[in-house]
């Protein structure tokens, strides 16, 4: 029987793919909701057990101010040899809780980076699945959209002349409106 495996990993401020700290062996209860609604964040709600006072304490927002402690980071859970991203975003607020045994109760929120960030992008004669492919590149994630999907007609929608500027976000909110809401 494989092992099950679950980290969290705390990416740097200024580059999304060096990781600053990673906390693992961890025992892990998360739930996430997932919001499909245009421009609506995912939560997630995560218990981590038996931290250590070093990590509770990186952790803790109760004793600085929210916009101090905007810390991003990444849930990974799995099995070994087929581990997962499972949420990606911000700690919005982590208290302690219990004792003797301390659990880390984490709410995070997914998204919250991507609205404030500005980035402009301008191309010519590009596909709608190149302008996902941007946006999702902007957001620190990889597209993977296999064939099939990437030689439909609403993806392969020419744009002669395409010039944005605004957020992330907002850049997958105009895609989204050129697909016809989809």
């Amino acid at each position: 029987m494989r092992k099950r495996v679950a980290y969290i990993e705390f990416p740097s401020e200024y580059d999304n793919n060096t990781v600053e700290k990673r906390i693992d062996g961890l025992n892990i209860r998360f739930t996430t909701k997932v919001n499909s609604e245009i421009g609506m964040p995912s939560n997630a709600y995560i218990d981590v057990f038996n931290l250590n006072r070093d990590d509770v304490d990186y952790l803790a927002t109760s004793a600085s101010t929210f916009l101090k402690r905007q810390r991003f980071f990444r849930l990974y859970a799995g099995y070994e040899g087929d581990v997962n991203l499972l949420f990606s975003g911000q700690i919005l607020e982590a208290l302690p809780e219990g004792n003797p045994d301390v659990i880390l109760k984490i709410r995070g929120m997914s998204a919250l980076k991507w609205w404030g960030e500005t980035m402009s992008v301008s191309k010519d004669n590009t596909t709608m699945a190149e302008l996902l492919e941007t946006a999702a590149n902007e957001m620190g994630y990889v597209l993977d959209i296999d064939d099939n999907t990437r030689n439909c007609e609403m993806l392969q929608k020419k744009k002669e002349t395409f010039s944005f500027t605004g957020s992330p976000m907002e850049l997958l909110n105009e895609i989204q409106s050129e697909l016809g809401g989809v």
